[in-house]
């Protein structure tokens, strides 16, 4: 791969986090930010490969950075909008995680 290739990088970190490879996912993906991609696809990504860690927070920063880009350029798609929460309430009730009590993102994807 072309070590300045930056939708090679993009799409190796399409693919990792596919293959539930998030912290290599991750890596590359942010290479290609670094390399100058900024398209709200690399950033859908970047959200996915962040809930993979678990790291809630950065993943809606990166869903909403996303939308801001989709924005710029067309309306938002319906489904960028929610991912974040309704993607976090996925993962948490697939991992059985602890808490009881239903969150924002609980409510708002019923």
């Amino acid at each position: 791969m072309a070590p300045r290739d930056v939708y090679a990088h993009h799409n190796l970190g399409a693919l990792l986090s596919a293959q539930d490879r998030p912290e290599e996912a991750l890596a590359a993906l942010n290479r290609a930010q670094a390399l100058a991609l900024n398209a709200s696809e690399l950033h859908v990504n970047r959200g996915r490969a962040l809930m993979q860690l678990y790291r809630l927070d950065d993943a809606e920063k990166a869903y909403a950075r996303a939308a801001a880009l989709e924005r710029a350029i067309r309306p938002p798609k319906p489904c960028l909008r929610n991912y974040a929460s309704c993607a976090a309430t996925r993962i948490l009730r697939a991992n059985w995680l602890r808490s009881a009590t239903p969150t924002r993102a609980t409510r708002d994807c019923n």
